[in-house]
């Protein structure tokens, strides 16, 4: 059962009760990520993540840690482009105390000095070991190219100069002006019951600030194309992305989009693994991803290979995807694309933190939830035309950008 309840101060409550469950996941999910960030506060998003599991005015950080372990929970959290969430999974029981520790968390941070230079060394330590995994480095060199310019293009972690360099305050004042209650969505999936939840969250978050007048603008994003972008790295291997732009979030062709990546790179029985991988031997890991954001998308192939296969494994991707744009697939790779996409989907949603994130992002894209039925009912309705015709839209390889990494 799904229910939506808005406060009237902004804060949108969502909740999918499971019958059957003993267990409860929450999140508190704020619309603030790196996206945000002007180039002197590139990390922030992501550095305050980290500094809100540092204490509150009630709970130190070991105090953080050690009730949640207590019941045999977990917390964690996760900074993306364009949002922040913390999140917890605990015994339907201790659901009251997961609301306790992240109102103290969200509301009441210390932002102590000594906390702050202990975690700006801990951030600085993880972007120098992302900066030593190779796949990583390249995904971020990809971005930089295709969104030059553009807070799309920076890293989520940050670098070792803006946090290097970071001041408290300006961290403090970022925080202020974006943990506030229309940003702030709360999404609970389990055993919970809807208005138990709706007057435990009006209660503790009531003093959360509302927003401010002016409404924040972000800048529209507009993607490189053409370019071929080679970084030197002492490897074994070359790592190449090669993608362009691609779907919004709000577009509606979401599910053909699904099917698309499965078909290209999502999986051992997609084009790219079968033609490179099993067929001729060139990578040991080959893949397709995208992103969607507000306004825009994005889409990548990575693999990874021999400096001697470079070129060859390039032509392939590039011949791979010539063929997909130009002849329509055929209805056996339709079918097991379909199957392919509904069989992940429900596995994935047998696990109350999926489903606390998918009900967050229906009502982010769609402004409600989506049950499961309606949405394997579009991935059927998908046709091999309608397949055709997004991959006309996207997959444009003479426009798109190729970074290498660890070319000699």
């Amino acid at each position: 059962m799904y229910n939506k309840t808005v406060l009237p101060n902004g804060i949108r409550i969502l909740t999918e009760q499971i019958p059957g469950a003993r267990s409860v996941t929450l999140g508190v999910w704020f619309e603030v990520g790196s996206r945000n960030e002007n180039e002197a506060q590139h990390g922030f998003s992501h550095f305050i993540e980290h500094l809100l599991f540092k204490g509150s005015m009630k709970y130190s950080a070991r105090d953080i840690a050690e009730l949640i372990e207590g019941v045999g929970g977990t917390l964690n959290a996760f900074t993306g482009k364009e949002y922040t969430c913390y999140y917890a999974s605990v015994l339907d029981q201790d659901l009251p105390l997961v609301i306790d520790i992240l109102e103290e968390m969200v509301l009441r941070p210390q932002f102590a000095p000594a906390e702050f230079e202990r975690e700006r060394n801990v951030i600085l330590e993880e972007i120098k070991a992302c900066e030593d995994v190779p796949e990583d480095l390249v995904h971020d060199l990809f971005c930089a190219q295709l969104w030059p310019e553009h807070s799309l293009g920076r890293t989520i972690v940050g670098t070792i100069d803006s946090i290097g360099l970071a001041k408290r305050t300006d961290v403090i004042d970022y925080y202020q002006k974006h943990y506030v209650c229309d940003k702030l969505i709360i999404a609970a999936a389990g055993n919970v019951q809807h208005q138990t939840l709706v007057e435990q969250i009006a209660a503790a978050f009531a003093p959360l600030p509302s927003a401010s007048k002016s409404k924040e603008e972000l800048s529209q994003p507009v993607a490189a194309q053409q370019q071929v972008v080679c970084y030197r790295k002492p490897l074994e291997q070359v790592h190449l992305c090669f993608g362009g732009p691609a779907i919004s979030r709000f577009d509606h062709r979401h599910e053909a989009l699904r099917l698309l990546d499965l078909l290209i790179g999502g999986g051992m029985s997609s084009r790219l693994f079968q033609e490179l991988r099993e067929m001729r031997g060139l990578v040991y890991n080959v893949y397709s991803d995208y992103a969607v954001f507000r306004d825009v998308g994005e889409y990548v192939i990575y693999a990874a290979c021999s400096q001697e296969n470079y070129e060859q494994v390039v032509d392939v991707i590039r011949d791979q995807l010539s063929n997909l744009v130009l002849l329509p697939i055929t209805d056996g790779e339709l079918q097991r694309i379909k199957g392919h996409a509904k069989g992940n989907l429900v596995l994935a949603l047998e696990n109350t933190m999926n489903r606390m994130v998918k009900l967050i992002r229906d009502e982010e894209s769609f402004g409600r939830i989506i049950s499961v039925d309606e949405t394997l009912q579009a991935i059927d309705a998908v046709t091999a035309t309608d397949l055709q015709l997004l991959a006309q839209e996207i997959i444009t390889p003479e426009k798109w950008i190729l970074v290498s990494l660890g070319l000699a």
